[in-house]
């Protein structure tokens, strides 16, 4: 008896205990699978039952989730011992609220269908009835959460046939979604599912499986969206653009009905790659007697059809054909290039039913444009597909064939437009998985016009390569040829121009290279590198152009001076050119070999030398390392000249550079004219340039500038201060001449001053007559409507007057400069063009003269 007391107390102290660790246990497995917030009220507790008057609990996870029951019931039964089965779950309430999904990245395993055919079976826990009366539920939508009704109940007499049927409802657009499905499982398994929205959405699904047979049939009826039903969708931020309503008429139907069979598991193992059906037979119907909208392309109608069998898991016959239209094409861009609305385009493809080979499938794709006014673009083509199946899968373009009438079009991003455009094109092509090549042939006739452009344009694309292998860049290989016909621009002469090109190598690094052309002759090769399609290195060579055939620079350039006239000698350049600029944008090297010819008035023969430019984004820089001229002549002759100079300036304002003069030397009257090394700012108002003459002779100078009355013998030397002003007039103050020892001689005969009844001036004339002179100096000036003064004082003697007796003289003698080389131009007789260019100048300063007054 007491060993029984003993007993009872311990058992009735240990069960408290033994609960206490249980629910311990029971909280630790619900934190572990991610359930909180856990509450519930039992209203009645049996070994086959248990009803609760409310539960909720929180399952946290990718997408926390929140229910509450009301009234839930759940039944089970003790098949074993301890291994209870649920049998039932029935509830009045059922409050559910999932949360937006957090934003992980997982991967997915695909399923295969051997797999699912074998393994076709719902989850053992899975109840035999389950019923609830009403749901809420409250869901993640775009505004946040959105709210919707169900019903749910599903039925099962001998978990082998089951019965579900689903309604989601919308209260507040009074909508109702019912979704029946049949499944039955075991040897012949089935399934037949329907989901409709009232006059809206009906789908209907009929499966049957049988092992490894098969026999499904899909059919799809959507009809154009009601009111509700877009007002259901604006909550989800789904807005039905107006094209879609105005369009979209009638149902728009699909059918898929297919038999076919899965490959045994040794089957698949042993036999070739193929399909993943040992056999089949399908179709599938598409119906759109009015446009759908097919997002971001535009609106499609027509009919397709489609039919397919498969034997030994290859492809035996193929059937297939459409007739589509697509409208309203959603391009804006294009659109906007074209300036005018996209035209329809009439899509057909077809494929003839026939035995075929079992790894290739053709297809025959045409395209027509629906609008063939003149004012609309116009697109016609066609193209033979080819479909490979096998262990590598590949799409082959053949035989495609393309035209295209383009009325008007604008370049993105520039006031280009190109009227009157044909375009044809030949495509040929192949895909496989891992790489790719796309053969293309082309040419192309528009009418091109800008604010400064306007020129017939003929392009053809001869050759046309672009291929991928794996992850590697796409390589590129093209040839190209470029006719301009007629070119107009502002700084060119109308002419055709051409341009041919090369191009190899990959979007990362082109490689470019060919040759740029016209009718009078001018030709210059480049070559280029292109890096990631935005740094461009560029080299070029200007091929020699010989003067006494033409001058193609002249014929090309409308900046090319027009008084400037280059009759022969040869000219060459090059060049390199950098975008983005490192560290020169341009830089460009020309050579003159022996040119002759004529700038304004004057004559120049065998001019040669080098310059270099360079041109970065914020200066300009000229380099004339060594220049000679033959000689000079404007009415009196120069040379050789020698010059060296450099000019940098800003690129803004290319007049106002500096000139960093480092030689300019020329012989000059049988002596040498210099320039002192000096630094002219041409942004400064006045420049000033010292010239040094050294060892002029007199006799030389008679001799250019002829006078019958006057002969002198000796040298002189001296400095001119040359002054530029901001009219670029020059003019001379105190300049200095002077006498080289020990003098020189002097006559002037003229018998009429001679004759003069004035005893001082007869004294005078009768010195000059012979007169020999140790000290001859002279104070020039000019002035800057053109007149030389000379203040000269002669020291000396005429052997033959007052018995040699010293004589000083000072006399002022004054020329007008630019009449007087004009004068000895026309006497020269040295070009036509220059004795037309002396004739206007000297008509021009008569017709001044009389304008201000002067009489003639």
């Amino acid at each position: 008896m007491r060993w029984l007391l003993k007993s009872l107390l311990l058992l009735l102290l240990g069960l408290p205990l033994l609960a206490g660790i249980a629910w311990f246990l029971l909280q630790q497995q619900l934190t572990q699978a991610g359930i909180s917030q856990l509450s519930f009220q039992i209203r009645q507790l049996s070994l086959h039952q248990i009803q609760l008057q409310q539960l909720q609990f929180r399952l946290d996870g990718k997408q926390p989730l929140t229910a509450g029951f009301n009234d839930l019931s759940l039944e089970w039964r003790w098949p074993a011992f301890f291994r209870p089965q649920l049998m039932a779950i029935r509830a009045a309430q059922l409050d559910l609220r999932l949360d937006a999904p957090k934003t992980t990245a997982e991967a997915t395993t695909p399923l295969g269908l051997s797999a699912l055919a074998s393994e076709w079976q719902l989850p053992a826990w899975l109840p035999q009835q389950l019923h609830i009366k009403q749901m809420t539920l409250d869901l993640p939508c775009p505004a946040g959460q959105c709210q919707l009704g169900a019903t749910l109940q599903l039925s099962s007499p001998d978990r082998e046939n089951w019965l579900l049927q689903l309604a989601l409802s919308s209260p507040a657009q009074q909508l109702t979604l019912t979704t029946d499905m049949q499944l039955q499982l075991g040897k012949d398994r089935q399934l037949q599912a329907s989901v409709q929205l009232p006059e809206q959405f009906a789908l209907s699904l009929k499966q049957q499986l049988d092992g490894l047979y098969g026999k499904t049939e899909l059919a799809l009826a959507l009809s154009p969206p009601s009111g509700a039903v877009q007002a259901f969708l604006a909550d989800w931020q789904l807005v039905v653009p107006e094209q879609v309503l105005s369009q979209f008429t009638e149902p728009v139907q699909l059918f898929v009905q297919g038999d076919w069979q899965l490959p045994t598991s040794a089957t698949a193992q042993t036999s070739a790659p193929g399909l993943p059906l040992k056999t089949g037979d399908f179709r599938l119907l598409l119906r759109a007697p009015t446009p759908v909208l097919i997002p971001n392309l535009g609106l499609l109608k027509g009919e397709a059809d489609l039919q397919l069998k498969v034997a030994d898991a290859s492809i035996n016959t193929w059937a297939a054909s459409a007739a589509l239209e697509l409208t309203e094409l959603q391009l804006p861009t294009l659109a906007a290039q074209l300036n005018q609305p996209l035209p329809g385009i009439r899509v057909k493809l077809d494929t003839t039913a026939a035995e075929l080979n079992p790894t290739s499938l053709p297809l025959q794709l045409s395209l027509q444009s629906l609008d063939v006014t003149p004012q609309a673009l116009q697109l016609q083509g066609s193209a033979k597909l080819m479909l490979q199946l096998g262990q590598n899968i590949s799409l082959i373009l053949e035989d495609s064939a393309w035209t295209a009438a383009v009325p008007a079009l604008q370049l993105p991003d520039a006031e280009i437009n190109l009227t009157n455009s044909s375009l044809s094109s030949t495509l040929r092509g192949r895909w496989q998985a891992g790489q790719w090549q796309l053969q293309h042939q082309g040419t192309m006739n528009s009418v091109l016009t800008s604010p400064q452009l306007n020129t017939l344009l003929a392009l053809q694309l001869p050759k046309l390569e672009l291929s991928q292998q794996s992850d590697q860049p796409v390589q590129i290989t093209a040839t190209a040829s470029l006719q301009l016909q007629q070119l107009q621009h502002p700084q060119l002469q109308t002419t055709d121009w051409q341009l041919h090109s090369s191009v190899s190598g990959s979007l990362q690094a082109l490689q470019l290279q060919g040759e740029l052309s016209n009718t009078p002759g001018l030709t210059v090769q480049y070559q280029a590198q292109l890096d990631a399609l935005t740094k461009l290195s560029a080299s070029w060579q200007l091929a020699d152009i010989f003067l006494l055939a033409g001058n193609p620079l002249q014929d090309s350039f409308r900046a090319w001076p027009e008084l400037l006239t280059l009759q022969r000698g040869r000219l060459a350049a090059s060049g390199q050119l950098h975008y983005p600029a490192a560290p020169q944008l341009l830089e460009a090297q020309l050579q003159l070999r022996e040119l002759s010819g004529l700038y304004d008035r004057t004559l120049f023969t065998n001019l040669s030398g080098q310059s270099t430019v360079a041109i970065n984004p914020e200066q300009l820089s000229l380099s004339v390392p060594q220049l000679s001229v033959q000689q000079l002549n404007h009415g009196m002759t120069l040379g050789p000249l020698q010059l060296v100079a450099n000019y940098q300036t800003a690129l803004a304002t290319p007049e106002r550079g500096v000139i960093e003069l480092q030689q300019l030397q020329s012989d000059f009257l049988l002596g040498q004219l210099s320039v002192k090394p000096t630094r002219l700012d041409l942004s400064q108002p006045a420049q000033r340039l010292d010239i040094q003459l050294q060892q002029l002779d007199l006799a030389e100078l008679l001799r250019q500038h002829p006078a019958s009355d006057v002969v002198a013998i000796g040298k002189i030397s001296g400095q001119i201060p040359l002054q530029l002003n901001a009219q670029r007039q020059l003019s001379v103050s105190a300049g200095q001449l002077s006498a080289e020892a020990p003098g020189g001689r002097l006559q002037y005969r003229n018998p009429a001053a001679a004759a003069s009844s004035n005893p001082g001036m007869k004294l005078v004339f009768d010195a000059l007559e012979d007169f020999h002179f140790s000290l001859l100096n002279s104070e020039v000036s000019y002035q800057a409507d053109g007149t030389l003064t000379l203040g000269l004082q002669l020291q000396g003697f005429n052997p033959a007057v007052q018995q040699g007796r010293a004589i000083n003289l000072n006399i002022n003698l004054e020329e007008d400069i630019p009449a007087m080389l004009a004068s000895l131009q026309l006497a020269g007789k040295l070009n036509d063009t220059i004795t037309k260019r002396v004739q206007q100048v000297i008509q021009q300063r008569q017709a001044a003269r009389q304008a201000a007054g002067a009489k003639p």
